[in-house]
């Protein structure tokens, strides 16, 4: 009987975990064009950001 219930147990784990592992499995296959636009847009902000700072410290080493 524990058998049947830790298999019960796999089997309903795999459930809740699966629209995650879906989610991520779509997520890898994005590219920037496949976001909507205000996401475009923080993506474009912290690239942004990361690139001054770089810059700035670059000019300061």
């Amino acid at each position: 009987m524990d058998g049947i219930i830790r298999k019960a147990a796999e089997i309903k784990a795999q459930g809740l975990a699966m629209p995650d592992l879906v989610t991520l499995q779509l997520a890898g296959q994005m590219t920037f064009d496949d976001l909507p636009d205000d996401l475009k847009e923080k993506v474009t902000a912290v690239k942004e950001a990361a690139s001054t700072k770089m810059i700035v410290q670059l000019g300061r080493g």
